[in-house]
């Protein structure tokens, strides 16, 4: 293979000397390609004194070699050479007016050259190929750090075209992008390479974790150490960490391959990216012929993959040193007491291992055969004859588990992904942060298989009954409701599994009855269902009335077969869930067209409102309201007053922003007066119901329960369990980092 300075010697061949040091370059590139620091260190000084890069021949270099020769020095760290080249080279055709603009343009041919790592690297060139891209990020953020504080704040795009003034955060003359737009998406490839690596040691780690050994934890122990060290060098380093632009950057979640609209392809976002493809479709009639994929703030990408990791550790077991070295007495136990803790999971987990096929948990069947082992081992380390309340925990604590396994291994896609082939027993594409994509198909048909067969092996002579699993469909979703004998029903939406206490069953119940319908069924067990219907559609959507149509999978067998979940799935979700509405929505002559859309629509405007209100609200009002008085409430109680005074003066603005009801006004809000508007126009049109809709829910029957829900609800619960308390003021559901929330993304 040729070296990539190879037109310089061409260049030499055709201008021998002299030829205003075409040797000197020569000689650059080459030490470069040698990674000999100190003649790339006086190289680098001879080229800037004695070569003009604007006179020939010199000027006949493709920038394209400069700008690797930049790349690799900034991959290697030879940052302040780096520097220099970047302040000296001018492009032969250049149309920036300014040299900081020439600058950005250099930043911009030199990202061009970060590629991503190939797959499968051994262990001790993956270790290169990281500290490369750690170096590289280190020389990045703070020419970031300084272009964000040179710009100033962040400009207002203009109202009607929503365009940023030129030479402001985003465009600089000509339109071209800003200096810290061309850095942030440098940062956002170096960011991706980062992943590739990450992915690649964890998947090496999951493959030892699942190895039966007493070092099965060892390489993601490691995995942990090399991520901390390489966030405290970086993203985590106080220079930076404070920076909001820096976690603003977006980063692409999924790599699309488009075809031809609406068909299109998601690939792995890892190499071979062809080797988890799967198809799908936009929701929309009309879509894009590009449709953008889904985004998320750096932030939240880092915060995610610091989730899998403690996933993993604290789940199986895996004890790890505290952040810093136990010093007091009351910290020496602490540490003590959590060393236990991982000691009696770990010695849980052995059991489990005995038992379960894999504990990596890569199929249905894993899934299943690890949660019925889990639910033995809990079950064994119990009393002789356990109860029925042991039984309940046993089942809480795997489904806690199952949980978290949802939420750090998959991630929820914004399309249709294709129903065929069949989703059981094959491989999603990972997004960058190695979640594997799904849509609420794929969640429902894999955990109805799940559930069903979880049922099978936890049923007793003391719990005979056959579970009652359903697909339950909304507008342009399908979900699960669940009933096991002698357990909590159970509503799965996507990677979310809603479980609710006996005493938040009672209350939402007691609210139900108070409106009865005309409709609701005399018949007790049916009655049930319909609340439970309910239950469920104020758990996906909140406060809209619904269409839904509730299929119970049943016939199967026991334990279930693959091909009977997925006939089931086949016949009556896709042949059914386009028909819940009239066919008129599907004609664009029609002002009913698209008209399921419409609760996506307002779906997504909830999702932007928790993005842009409540997440700061949680991350920051509250996380910070609680770090900055829990010291004082511990040694006063009695201070609880004040501290729920101020909890209830950062809550109560983030309940009016969504939306609050005035009978002496319209709706107010930015979320809920669109979602009320949505349930008129419902009601008012009848005829918009297909035939297969089986009725439309009423959520005024639910409206408490459904303000308890999500992560306003849960401060609002807080906050009642504050001025209740009698004693010690309980923990809120924010009180630690690893408690704060992410963004849904655009």
């Amino acid at each position: 293979m040729a070296p990539y300075f190879k037109p310089v010697v061409d260049l030499i061949a055709t201008h021998p000397p002299p030829n205003g040091s075409l040797d000197l370059v020569l000689q650059l590139c080459q030490a470069v390609e040698a990674e000999h620091g100190e003649k790339i260190v006086l190289l680098t000084r001879r080229v800037v004194a004695d070569v003009n890069p604007r006179m020939s021949p010199p000027v006949l270099i493709p920038e394209e070699v400069w700008y690797e020769t930049m790349a690799r020095m900034m991959f290697m760290g030879e940052h302040a050479d780096l520097q220099l080249l970047l302040d000296w080279y001018e492009r032969p055709i250049s149309f920036a007016s300014t040299r900081k603009e020439a600058i950005t343009q250099h930043w911009e041919g030199m990202f061009a050259f970060i590629t991503l790592p190939p797959a499968k690297l051994p262990e001790k060139e993956l270790d290169r190929q990281f500290t490369r891209i750690i170096t590289a990020l280190k020389f990045v953020l703070p020419a970031h750090a300084s272009a964000v504080a040179e710009e100033g704040p962040v400009l207002v795009p203009h109202p009607s075209t929503g365009e940023l003034p030129p030479g402001s955060f985003g465009t600089a003359t000509f339109g071209r992008p800003s200096r810290s737009v061309v850095l942030g998406a440098g940062i956002s490839k170096l960011v991706w390479s980062w992943m590739t690596i990450h992915q690649q040691f964890l998947d090496d780690a999951w493959r030892q974790l699942g190895s039966r050994t007493k070092v099965r934890g060892d390489k993601l122990l490691a995995l942990r150490d090399r991520w901390r060290a390489a966030l405290s060098q970086t993203f985590a380093n106080p220079r930076f960490n404070k920076l909001a632009r820096l976690a603003q950057i977006k980063i692409e979640l999924a790599k699309i391959k488009y075809g031809r609209s609406p068909n299109h392809d998601y690939l792995d976002a890892f190499l071979p990216h062809e080797s988890r493809q799967f198809g799908f479709t936009p929701y929309d009639r009309e879509p894009q012929d590009e449709p953008p994929g889904k985004t998320a703030w750096l932030v939240d990408l880092f915060r995610y993959r610091g989730s899998q990791l403690h996933f993993m550790l604290d789940e199986y077991g895996e004890h790890y040193p505290p952040d810093a070295s136990p010093r007091t007495p009351a910290a020496i136990h602490e540490e003590k007491h959590r060393k236990a803790t991982y000691a009696a999971r770990r010695k849980l987990i052995d059991q489990v291992e005995k038992r379960a096929t894999s504990l990596r948990l890569e199929s249905e069947d894993d899934l299943v055969s690890f949660g019925c082992a889990f639910h033995k081992a809990l079950m064994g380390a119990s009393a002789a004859q356990p109860l029925p309340a042991d039984r309940v925990n046993a089942w809480n604590t795997l489904l806690d588990f199952l949980d978290l396994h949802l939420k750090t291994q998959t991630t929820r896609t914004e399309f249709n992904l294709d129903e065929e082939p069949s989703y059981f027993d094959r491989l999603f594409p990972r997004a960058i942060n190695g979640g594997a994509l799904m849509d609420c198909g794929v969640y429902a048909v894999r955990l109805a298989f799940v559930s069903l067969s979880l049922a099978d092996c936890l049923r007793s002579a003391a719990y005979p009954n056959p579970p009652r699993v359903s697909f339950i469909m909304f507008p342009l979703h399908v979900g699960l409701i669940v009933e096991i004998d002698g357990f909590p029903s159970l509503v799965i939406h996507n990677e979310i599994l809603f479980r609710l206490t006996d005493e938040q069953t009672k209350k939402a119940r007691e609210e139900w009855d108070k409106s009865p319908e005309p409709s609701d069924p005399t018949d007790p067990a049916l009655l049930d269902q319909k609340f439970l219907e309910d239950v469920a559609a104020q758990m996906f959507l909140r406060d809209v009335d619904t269409p839904l149509l509730r299929l119970p999978i049943a016939p199967v067998s026991a334990p279930p077969k693959k091909p009977e979940i997925w006939k089931a799935f086949r016949t009556l979700v896709v042949k059914k869930i386009g028909r819940l509405f009239s066919p008129r929505i599907e004609d664009p002559n029609r002002p009913e067209f698209q008209f399921d859309l419409r609760f996506l629509s307002v779906l997504t405007l909830e999702k932007r409102w928790h993005d842009k209100t409540v997440v700061p609200f949680w991350n920051e009002d509250c996380f910070g309201l609680w770090n900055r008085s829990k010291n004082s409430l511990q040694q006063n109680p009695a201070k609880r007053e004040e501290y729920a005074k101020a909890l209830e003066g950062l809550l109560k603005p983030v309940e009016e922003s969504y939306g609050v009801l005035d009978p002496n006004r319209p709706p107010q809000g930015e979320v809920l007066p669109k979602k009320i508007e949505l349930t008129e126009e419902l009601r008012a049109n009848p005829d918009l119901l297909g035939p297969t809709a089986q009725r439309i829910t009423v959520s005024s029957r639910l409206k408490n329960f459904a303000n308890s829900l999500g992560p306003v609800g849960q401060v609002r619960e807080h906050l009642d369990a504050v001025r209740k308390a009698t004693g010690a003021v309980p923990e809120p559901p924010f009180a630690t980092e690893a408690d704060l929330l992410s963004r849904y993304g655009d």
